[in-house]
């Protein structure tokens, strides 16, 4: 094994970083709750469509609040207690939610879980940017979202032999890795945070939207929006497309799953490569993918082509997420590393409430046709936002040659 030829990708890397990853892989190797909710609601507790719907609906406006609070925990108190309040509470609210029988008590736990567990997120973003220079954090983030989908990746494929044992055993064991990362955490990660920061002032450090105060970041989000309202349609839409066209729930799996196997395979090794290009051009490159790979539903018809389709979404999904993590970091004045990436999260909570509804009426009352269309034109608007950011970014960065020398 050459080892050297492994450096350019792995190396050079601090040791608390890597405990982040691990914890990370750790904590996605039992990521079942969000997957498996639905089911669980109607297959294990006999809840009904509607009452389902309002449930997940309710995880998805937790997780819209987790990332500013995340965020500004991460800020105010820092990085450690905000991973470690996040994790501990999402791996007690799961548990949590194993065992409740009654719909109050579901809905409550679901919501927690979301709103609590979630805000972790935000604290590892801005411990990555505390640790690691400008120039390597492409890289450190293509490795996390790496291990997110790797974690994910194995946790599905394991799960239809947790669920023989009844879904309670879902929730039990995300609760366990989530409290399993919380407390590699809490012995082995260092507080991150640069001293600077308590030097705030009060009013930095009170306000959970400070960032949108920021124009070149504000104008990022939006693009970033455009992006995400695509990217979740292979919740709703992507699926029931299929399916009417003669796909079969087992060939949908194995279609789905060319997204996380080419995420397995390419994304150690293209973050690294990424990171020398100018970011806003590779995001616009980024979310014209996305935005192709999704419009070209309205044309193809066949399975082979569905996976291509699949295929070329993915590519602009390693380019974007990772690089997209890295610029929010360089963007972000240290005392607001938190809130920056907080909101970055929180765009992803709006699409995720708004996205499979708006997708999913769209396809019942104008056809396949016009949602995948509406995808290609956002995809064309989210690129044209992020390549106008250009010049700006440019401008922003010049005094510093893209790269900062504090970690």
């Amino acid at each position: 094994m050459n080892v050297a030829g492994w450096r350019p990708h792995l190396g050079g890397l601090p040791r608390a970083f890597w405990m982040l990853w691990v914890g990370t892989l750790v904590n996605r190797l039992g990521g079942f709750v969000v997957p498996f909710l639905s089911l669980y609601l109607t297959r294990s507790r006999g809840m009904s469509i509607g009452d389902t719907g309002l449930i997940v609906s309710l995880y998805g406006l937790g997780l819209i609040g987790a990332g500013p609070l995340g965020g500004w925990v991460a800020d105010r108190w820092g990085r450690k207690p905000a991973i470690l309040i996040g994790l501990g509470a999402g791996g007690t609210c799961a548990i949590a939610l194993g065992c409740s029988k009654r719909l109050e008590f579901i809905a409550l736990f679901t919501f927690l879980l979301a709103l609590l567990g979630e805000m972790y997120r935000p604290g590892v973003q801005a411990a990555v940017a505390d640790l690691v220079p400008s120039k390597d954090r492409p890289r450190a983030y293509g490795l996390i979202y790496w291990a997110i989908n790797l974690g994910f990746a194995i946790a599905v494929s394991a799960a239809g032999f947790f669920v023989e044992r009844g879904y309670g055993v879902l929730f039990y064991i995300d609760g366990i890795t989530s409290i399993a990362y919380a407390v590699l955490v809490l012995v082995a990660v260092p507080e991150t945070r640069p001293p600077g920061v308590r030097e705030a002032t009060p009013g930095e450090r009170s306000s959970l939207v400070a960032p949108l105060m920021d124009p070149v970041f504000g104008r990022f989000l939006l693009g970033t929006l455009f992006l995400v309202l695509v990217f979740w349609q292979h919740q709703v839409a992507l699926p029931v497309d299929l399916t009417a066209h003669g796909v079969s729930p087992a060939t949908y799996g194995r279609l789905i799953g060319i997204n996380g196997f080419l995420i397995v395979v390419l994304q150690p090794f293209v973050a690294e490569f990424l990171g020398r290009r100018d970011r806003s051009n590779v995001l616009a490159i980024a979310c014209l993918l996305v935005g192709l790979g999704f419009g070209m539903n309205a044309l193809v018809t066949t399975t082979p082509l569905f996976g291509v389709a699949i295929a070329v979404w993915t590519l602009g999904e390693i380019a974007y997420f990772p690089l997209a993590n890295a610029l929010v970091a360089d963007l972000a004045p240290t005392a607001q590393r938190g809130r920056y990436q907080g909101l970055f999260s929180m765009v992803g909570g709006v699409a995720g409430v708004v996205a499979p509804v708006t997708g999913g009426v769209l396809l019942q009352h104008a056809g396949r046709i016009a949602v995948w269309g509406v995808c290609l034109g956002l995809g064309i608007l989210a690129a044209g936002t992020q390549l106008g950011l250009g010049r700006r970014l440019r401008a922003r960065f010049k005094p510093a040659a893209h790269i900062d020398t504090e970690p």
